[in-house]
């Protein structure tokens, strides 16, 4: 089978178990909530978020390098629940990237296209890097914020937990 083809059924896959586990989001108010409690939030949720509504393109990078057999599940449920919400806080999905990295292999697709893309990891990580990105790892569940990026630690009761995307936050002013 097409190494597209591949992505494809497991992008269409994450996105129909994100749905039907009813992935909800993280607001920046959660972020802090969550970080003033201890519950492994590091860094500053509200730089992040910030760059992130005044870009008009994102990227999805789920790192499946150290995940073994099922746990890669965990890693496509978050990944589909953020590429759910990219389109919930009223960004354009046509703008956003998804790579799911293997070791040196990259696979990059595009929601609206019908084709994907395979090349080296280095690659990918040039193109993505340039861009607010969220990247979604195996492991203890942590999340890391820097000005560009949330990097994401997911393991399999994550799964359960339904909590990856993030969602607008109303204005008060």
């Amino acid at each position: 089978m097409d190494k597209s083809y591949v992505f494809l059924a497991v992008l269409a896959l994450a996105a129909s178990l994100a749905f039907l586990a009813g992935c909800v989001g993280t607001s920046r108010e959660q972020a802090n909530e969550s970080n003033s409690s201890g519950l492994g939030i590091f860094g500053n949720p509200d730089v992040f978020f910030a760059t992130l509504s005044n870009s008009e393109r994102f990227a999805v990078v789920m790192n499946t390098t150290n995940a073994q057999g099922d746990e890669s599940q965990a890693l496509y449920i978050c990944g589909a629940g953020m590429a759910q919400s990219w389109g919930a806080i009223g960004k354009n999905v046509s703008y956003m990237a998804n790579y799911v990295l293997q070791g040196d292999i990259c696979i990059k697709g595009v929601p609206g296209e019908n084709s994907t893309t395979a090349s080296n990891a280095d690659a990918c990580v040039a193109e993505y890097s340039s861009i607010p990105y969220v990247m979604i790892s195996y492991g203890r569940p942590a999340s890391y914020f820097s000005n560009t990026s949330w990097e994401i630690s997911v393991n399999m009761d994550y799964v359960n937990q339904s909590q990856c995307g993030f969602q607008p936050t109303e204005s008060t002013g």
